[in-house]
C-alpha cells in the first residue's frame, strides 16, 4: 500500500510538472507571428517587429511575386499567424481567395498599399492563338486552326497600379498602416512597435530627399523601363516612365508597340533602357540593341535572389543602386 502511495505521488509530481512546462510559453511562442505576401512588406515588417516579431515571408527569394501562387504549407502559415500583411489591390494574385477562405477569426488582416494606389490603368495584352490540340478535330476544323494559328489575341486588364512601394513617400504611409495591424495584434508592445516605425520613416525620409537631390537636374528625364513599375516613382521625382511590358512583367508588347516605343526613345535620345534581376531581359536588351542603348539594372524590389540576401542586400541598398542607375542613365549632376 506504501509502495502504491509513493507511485501516485510521484506521478502527481512529475504530471504537474509537464503540465507546468507546457503552460510556460517559450520565446518564440511570446513572438507575434507575422506573414508578409512578399519582400518590401517582410523588411518593412521585420525592421517594425524587431525581437518581438517572427516574420514569415510568402513568396520565395527569387521567385517573381506577380504570378507566385502559395504552397498548402504557406497557406497553413497563414492560418497559424496573428498578423496577414498583403500589398493588396490585387497585386496578390490568390489574395481574394485566401481571405476568404481562412479559418482564423482573429488574423489581423492588413493590405499595407490599396488605399494608396491612385493610379488607374487599362492595357491590352498580346498573345498568338494556340491550335486545337486534338488530333481527332483536325479535319473538321482544318481551315480554322490554319487562320488561329498566325491570329493575336487582346485581353483586357483594367484596375490599380500596385506598385506603390517603389515611392519613398508612399513607402511612408504603407508603414504607417503596417504598425497599426502590429498594435492591434499585440498592444503590449505598442509603444516599441511605434518607435521602431519612426525609426523606419525617418530613413524613409532620408531616401526621399537623396532622390529629390540627385534627380533634381538632368539632361534627360525619360526613363525605358522592362516593365511598367515606376509610375509612382516617376511621378515623385518629375521623370516619365516608358515602358516595354504591362504591369505585369509576363504581359509582353505587340510588335506595334515595340516600333512605337523604339521611335519615341530615338526621338528622345534615351541612352539606356533598363531591365530587371527576376525576369528574363530579353526585351530590354532586344530594344537597347535596335536603337544603340546600353542597359542597366533597375529594381522594381518585388524580391530578392539568394545571392542578393547573401551579400546583404536590403531595400534601402537596392532603392540607393537604383538611384544611381538613374543618374547615369539621365546624366543628372548637382
Amino acid at each position: 500500500m506504501k509502495n502504491i502511495l509513493i507511485f501516485l505521488v510521484v506521478v502527481l509530481v512529475i504530471g504537474f510538472g509537464v503540465a507546468s512546462y507546457m503552460d510556460t510559453p517559450t520565446e518564440h511562442t511570446d513572438e507575434l507571428s507575422v506573414v508578409t505576401s512578399f519582400y518590401p512588406l517582410y523588411f518593412f515588417a521585420s525592421e517594425i517587429g524587431g525581437e518581438y516579431a517572427d516574420i514569415h515571408n510568402v513568396v520565395p527569394a527569387g521567385a517573381e511575386p506577380h504570378e507566385y501562387e502559395p504552397t498548402p504549407r504557406d497557406i497553413i502559415t497563414m492560418e497559424k499567424s496573428d498578423v496577414l500583411i498583403l500589398n493588396g489591390g490585387g497585386f496578390e494574385p490568390w489574395e481574394h481567395d485566401v481571405l476568404e477562405n481562412l479559418s482564423a477569426d482573429e488574423i489581423v488582416i492588413v493590405l499595407a498599399g490599396e488605399d494608396f494606389m491612385t493610379r488607374e490603368f487599362e492595357e491590352e495584352e498580346h498573345h498568338e492563338d494556340e491550335m486545337h490540340e486534338h488530333e481527332e478535330d483536325h479535319d473538321e476544323h482544318e481551315d480554322h486552326d490554319h487562320e488561329d494559328e498566325h491570329e493575336e489575341e487582346e485581353h483586357h486588364h483594367e484596375g490599380l497600379d500596385p506598385h506603390v512601394w517603389l515611392s519613398p513617400e508612399k513607402a511612408m504611409l504603407m508603414v504607417e498602416e503596417i504598425v497599426k495591424g502590429f498594435v492591434l495584434a499585440d498592444p503590449a508592445h505598442e509603444s516599441i512597435y511605434r518607435e521602431n516605425a519612426s525609426a523606419l520613416i525617418a530613413k524613409l525620409q532620408t531616401l526621399d530627399a537623396d532622390y529629390r537631390n540627385a534627380l533634381s537636374v538632368c539632361t534627360s528625364r525619360t526613363i525605358v523601363t522592362s516593365h511598367d513599375a515606376f509610375w509612382y516613382l516617376a511621378e515623385a521625382y518629375e521623370l516619365e516612365q516608358l515602358p516595354i511590358s504591362g504591369l505585369s512583367p509576363e504581359a509582353e508588347p505587340s510588335a506595334a508597340d515595340l516600333a512605337e516605343i523604339s521611335t519615341f526613345a530615338e526621338e528622345h535620345g534615351v541612352t539606356h533602357v533598363f531591365f530587371e534581376t527576376l525576369v528574363s531581359p530579353r526585351l530590354a536588351e532586344t530594344l537597347a540593341q535596335e536603337i544603340g542603348a546600353e542597359t542597366l539594372v533597375l529594381n522594381p524590389l518585388g524580391g530578392l535572389t539568394a545571392e542578393e540576401q547573401d551579400h546583404g542586400e536590403t531595400y534601402f541598398t537596392v532603392m540607393y543602386a537604383n538611384l544611381d542607375s538613374l543618374t547615369e542613365a539621365l546624366g543628372c549632376t548637382l
